[in-house]
């Protein structure tokens, strides 16, 4: 009898203890899939940032994790593929979408600095190129009101009034 009800508290907290790993099981699968969301948004807004610098960028090997160590060298190339060189010099290009999400938080970690400089560069001169054209717009409407200033108005010659004026009354 005492055997009996031990193993009824036996299979009680066996059945306990499955349910709080099918509850685990379950809140893993959720947090999975929201870190291959978060991964797949996070590539897709480095893609935009990167497109409008349009260059390519190096990567760090650590960045790349334990899988690529035969990389010599990598490069986060445009629509966010990474580019691997090994030692041979033969290269391969694999989309960043498809590294693990640790890697690709390397991968961006190791991109960041690089993207960053890139871009206040861009914006530079950007921002010299708006600068000079805006001073040569001032400059070509202070040209253009000086010429109207200097230049009369345009008056048909006879010849051409009488011409414009028979066509008119014909």
């Amino acid at each position: 009898m005492q055997e009996e009800k031990e193993a009824q508290k036996g299979g009680e907290s066996i059945i306990s203890e499955l349910k709080e790993v099918q509850g685990e099981y379950a809140q893993l699968s959720e947090l999975e899939e929201m870190e291959h969301d978060y991964a797949e948004k996070l590539v897709g807004a480095l893609k935009e940032v990167q497109g409008a610098i349009d260059q390519v960028i190096p990567i760090e090997r650590v960045a790349l994790g334990p899988s690529f160590r035969y990389a010599k060298e990598a490069y986060l190339g445009s629509d966010a593929v990474v580019i691997l060189t090994n030692n041979s010099g033969i290269s391969s290009a694999i989309p960043l979408v498809k590294f693990k999400s640790g890697e690709i938080l390397s991968i961006v970690q190791s991109a960041t600095p690089h993207l960053k400089k890139a871009i206040a560069t861009k914006r530079k001169e950007t921002a010299e190129r708006v600068e000079l054209l805006e001073r040569i717009l001032k400059e070509m409407k202070k040209t253009g009101s000086s010429v109207k200033r200097q230049v009369p108005e345009y008056q048909a010659p006879e010849e051409e009034d009488l011409v414009s004026s028979s066509i008119a009354s014909g």
